[in-house]
């Protein structure tokens, strides 16, 4: 197996890549628990909300929760593909993509506190970053054949033209 994830970017997602986002992810994930524990809610509540914007505060810390969650798992996905745990087409299955996570309301996110608005803010762009990581792999994977091959080099192949030959007269 090649040590550069071969769906997508070829050479954009790396190991390297991918545990420093990883580790990123979890300091991140840590400190928004820390954050947004119940004692903590309350207490921002308290000091700098109004009780409707205790809700929405609520809801901004479920955000915050849901894409770093989507984003450790898509980030142990290409971990396991790396250490030979997943094969590329067990990595490409659907149920291995980034998943959906609500934006946040810029109305609402003005109303919290500094340390919120961070973890809202950095949430978004770490999910952002990998989105378009997958979305690059995903227009990448489009344009080649099984082997990672762009679309086109396949048929100027020997050998696949002599398996497509077989296969033809195979299916008369």
């Amino acid at each position: 197996m090649s040590s550069i994830l071969s769906i997508g970017t070829a050479r954009d997602v790396t190991p390297d890549l991918v545990d420093a986002l990883y580790i990123e992810a979890m300091l991140l994930a840590e400190e928004a628990r820390e954050h947004f524990s119940n004692a903590n809610i309350d207490a921002i509540a308290e000091a700098f909300l109004a009780p409707v914007r205790k809700v929405e505060l609520s809801c901004e810390s479920l955000k915050v929760t849901t894409r770093l969650m989507h984003a450790i798992a898509w980030l142990l996905n290409r971990k396991a593909y790396f250490a030979g745990e997943l094969t590329e087409r067990q990595l490409r299955n659907h149920s291995r993509m980034l998943g959906r996570a609500n934006e946040s309301e810029p109305d609402v996110i003005a109303t919290l506190d500094p340390q919120s608005r961070y973890l809202v803010h950095a949430s978004q762009e770490l999910f952002d970053r990998l989105k378009r990581l997958e979305e690059r792999q995903a227009n990448i994977s489009q344009t080649a054949d099984d082997d990672g091959l762009p679309i086109g080099m396949a048929q100027a192949s020997p050998v696949r033209e002599m398996q497509e030959k077989l296969r033809q007269s195979l299916t008369l």
